[in-house]
């Protein structure tokens, strides 16, 4: 009888182990599950310790101005599923992805050399939350050489989610500095742009020709110029 007992015991001692086993996978499961589609690609996966989190914030906010609300914080895991993607063309596996969804900003931190590898904005609601950088066009309407070089190494040097790719001469000359948008996802950056600049935003000008994968045209006119 003392047999059976201790039989009886010993089973439902594995038995209540086993369910813990099964409920502690399950929840981790549901966690990382969640943690996936917060990071919106299967390429990272986040890191759940808040410890973790709470001094990876305290190592970038001391690198530049951080949002308030807490981000989503994600590690690369397979750089190569990611590598199309222009935000991560410089990444590394390792390489910590902070994602703030009301502030629409990404951060790409390599933390073994605690080095920001790039901002962008992000897109909530798309099937990848980290968009390409802006793209952006400056067009030279005047007849001082190297003004469409010029601007567009200060706009990129001011704005490190945007990408000038191309500078090039336009076809009509202007007095003033237009900011033409494109694609009107942008609109707000376009507005921070022409104020920083000092230019205004306009209908893109009759005559000359759309690029075909800017958001942004800037057309410099004298009053720039330099």
């Amino acid at each position: 009888m003392k047999i059976f007992s201790k039989r009886n015991l010993i089973v439902g001692m594995v038995v209540v182990a086993l369910l813990g086993m099964i409920v502690f996978l399950g929840y981790n499961y549901i966690v990382f599950k969640k943690a996936l589609q917060d990071a919106s690609d299967p390429a990272m996966a986040q890191k759940l310790a808040s410890a973790q989190v709470a001094e990876l914030i305290n190592k970038v906010g001391k690198l530049i101005e951080l949002p308030e609300e807490k981000p989503t914080v994600a590690t690369i895991t397979d750089y190569s599923k990611l590598k199309s993607q222009l935000f991560f063309t410089n990444a590394k596996n390792g390489d910590k992805v902070l994602i703030y969804t009301e502030a629409k900003k990404a951060i790409l931190f390599r933390e073994s050399e605690n080095m920001i590898i790039d901002v962008a904005p992000i897109n909530i609601g798309t099937s990848s939350a980290i968009q390409s950088k802006i793209k952006v066009v400056v067009e030279n309407g005047t007849k001082v050489s190297g003004a469409a070089l010029k601007l567009g190494n200060k706009i990129a040097t001011a704005f490190p989610d945007i990408s000038i790719i191309d500078n090039t001469d336009a076809k009509e000359d202007y007095d003033e500095t237009i900011v033409a948008v494109l694609n009107s996802n942008v609109n707000s950056a376009a507005e921070d742009l022409a104020k920083k600049i000092g230019a205004n935003i306009d209908n893109f000008p009759i005559g000359e020709i759309k690029p075909s994968d800017a958001d942004i045209v800037v057309f410099v006119g004298k009053d720039l110029a330099e």
